[in-house]
């Protein structure tokens, strides 16, 4: 059930910055979920941590190749804000 997802997803939110096992959460939804809403939700609160090199990695990896246009362009988006690695 996609809302029961998006509802677990939001309580996550919170401790993304802090808990790498939530940011590997939503890293998994992001990359698996079949809802678009559902993964819609998962970048949206990833982008407090869009620098963290996992989730540049599958930012890229979405940017790239994304069956979901909006997924896509959401990622590309927020690889373009952030800055270049040396």
């Amino acid at each position: 059930n996609p809302g029961v997802r998006l509802k677990a997803l939001d309580g996550l939110g919170p401790h993304v910055k802090d808990d790498t096992r939530v940011r590997d959460s939503l890293l998994e939804a992001l990359l698996n979920d079949a809802n678009p809403g559902v993964r819609t939700e998962a970048l949206r609160l990833l982008q407090p941590v869009r620098a963290d090199s996992s989730v540049r990695a599958v930012l890229q990896k979405l940017a790239e190749n994304d069956q979901n246009q909006y997924i896509r362009s959401q990622a590309r988006t927020e690889l373009a804000q952030l800055p270049e690695i040396d």
